[in-house]
């Protein structure tokens, strides 16, 4: 796998990610992340700052497809979600399952858009390389006593 084209721009709170990536087997395609850049998922609902993710084939050239909003709650971990654009019923689930795979693993809220023809047998693909990009641009803090 390959990336191309790739952009960090960093601020006090987030990470942003801009990358072409050319999978083995498949075409090529845009991810932009914007990443908390300290946030520790062990703390159980204190994160604030969502996670954005948005996947498309020709960047911001494709119309925005579906586009998922999730949010857990810190008591039960149950996560909520509603759709923020509707797309083909593919896309949706692709999405929907994105952001839920997000929310549950790092604790944050989050927002997931997948636009274009983004097929599911293609959906590992960019989950893994989603997942990669954000573990990579979040530096969790070590905890520390305090005495």
């Amino acid at each position: 796998m390959e990336s191309e084209g790739y952009t960090l721009e960093e601020s006090a709170f987030i990470s942003i990610v801009n990358k072409r990536v050319t999978p083995a087997f498949g075409e090529p395609f845009q991810l932009n992340l914007g990443v908390p850049k300290f946030f520790n998922s062990n703390q159980g609902g204190k994160n604030k700052i969502a996670i954005t993710c948005f996947i498309s084939r020709k960047g911001s050239n494709d119309e925005l497809g579906a586009y998922i909003y999730s949010i857990i709650d810190s008591r039960t971990l149950k996560v909520y979600q509603t759709i923020l654009n509707n797309s083909s019923e593919d896309l949706l689930d692709l999405t929907k399952r994105l952001s839920l795979l997000i929310t549950k693993k790092y604790k944050v809220p989050s927002y997931v858009s997948i636009s274009g023809d983004i097929g599911v047998e293609e959906s590992m693909i960019y989950i893994k390389e989603v997942l990669k990009n954000i573990d990579e641009s979040s530096q969790a803090p070590q905890e520390q006593e305090i005495s």
